[in-house]
């Protein structure tokens, strides 16, 4: 990573954890799991629910969103697939699905959906998930300072949707969660960022178009599609190389 990419202490950053199983036993196990992989590392908050209703009546009224959500599939009335769906419209909450069978896997996946762990939950499988997962976290949290013309401005790599160049100036493009898309210019050239960024999932699909595929919901033959909708058409002799590594990073963070 080059030193201009700034990742936040972990330990200054508290870790929100939700634990959603119908098994009292469960939520005991994977409590402690938690307690156990973090110690010593990262401070956590682990808030436990008996249901999806009691989880999405807390999740709904909190200041600060669940980072994790290990969530049973298997509930009465409003089950974990439902509460992933209410996550996938309400936030960024990585979640990791419990469960005792295969069949439902299908219906679990999704664009926060990091993987599924199979009862009964072997600590080694959980501590496996957990590394993976917290370093996307740390991925997440990563930021860069950029100049504008109103000043320095901290901007988080995760709302950086791409950065586009017209030749002389540079524009940088962020998803919004209110208003749409936010557009403005950065006085530093489109060069400095491509290789500022090269290690942190930017990726050029044609000249003048650096893009986030951390934000890229899915390729439409040569397009990407952005989860605002935004789509983008990569050059010809690129799109094969773009697909591969697509596909790969689809595969590596279980979307």
């Amino acid at each position: 990573m080059q030193e201009s990419v700034f990742t936040p202490g972990r330990k200054k950053n508290m870790i929100y954890i939700a634990i959603c199983d119908d098994s009292a036993e469960c939520r005991e196990e994977l409590e402690g799991y938690c307690r156990d992989f973090f110690a010593g590392t990262q401070e956590i908050r682990c808030e436990t629910f008996s249901s999806g209703e009691a989880f999405l009546k807390s999740a709904g009224g909190r200041q600060e969103p669940f980072d994790i959500a290990l969530l049973d599939v298997e509930m009465e009335k409003i089950n974990g697939i439902q509460v992933k769906k209410w996550l996938e419209e309400s936030g960024d909450t990585q979640i990791l699905f419990v469960t005792s069978h295969d069949e439902y896997m299908p219906q679990a996946f999704g664009y926060h959906v990091f993987g599924f762990l199979k009862k009964p939950i072997e600590y080694t499988e959980f501590k496996e998930k957990m590394r993976s997962l917290t370093d996307v976290l740390e991925r997440k949290r990563r930021f860069v300072m950029v100049s504008t013309m109103r000043g320095r401005r901290k901007i988080l790599l995760r709302d950086i949707d791409y950065i586009k160049s017209d030749g002389k100036y540079t524009y940088f493009y962020l998803k919004h969660t209110a208003g749409g898309e936010e557009k403005f210019l950065e006085d530093r050239s489109y060069g400095y960022w491509k290789e500022t960024l090269r290690d942190c999932d930017f990726v050029e699909i044609k000249k003048g178009y650096l893009i986030n595929f951390a934000n890229v919901t899915e390729m439409e033959g040569g397009t990407v599609v952005f989860e605002n909708g935004t789509s983008i058409t990569c050059s010809a002799r690129k799109r094969r190389m773009i697909r591969d590594y697509f596909e790969k990073y689809v595969e590596e963070h279980a979307r």
